[in-house]
């Protein structure tokens, strides 16, 4: 029996994955974002904060984290300002 280059290519994506298509799927899309993203990867603080270390803008982790750290600075901000206030009224 002939084989297609279709049939060659399953093959070969099983042989890669042990038959996990979607996780190499997955995993090559987020490559691409990496790519598209500049190629640029944040440096990891820890598993549980960004667990594949992406920096692409449209990935929710990395949203997620961004939106925590601007909110943490405003909240800073906003208590210098609070304790600046009280310094000049005493």
């Amino acid at each position: 029996m002939a084989r297609t280059y279709k049939d060659l290519t399953d093959h070969a994506v099983d042989r890669v994955t042990g038959g996990a298509e979607e996780d190499y799927a997955r995993g090559h899309a987020r490559r691409v974002r990496h790519m598209e993203a500049g190629g640029k990867l944040v440096r990891r603080i820890g598993k549980w904060s960004n667990p594949h270390g992406c920096a692409a803008p449209e990935c929710g982790w990395c949203a997620e984290n961004r939106r925590h750290a601007a909110a943490k600075a405003e909240l800073a901000a906003e208590q210098r300002m609070e304790d600046w206030r009280d310094g000049e009224e005493a």
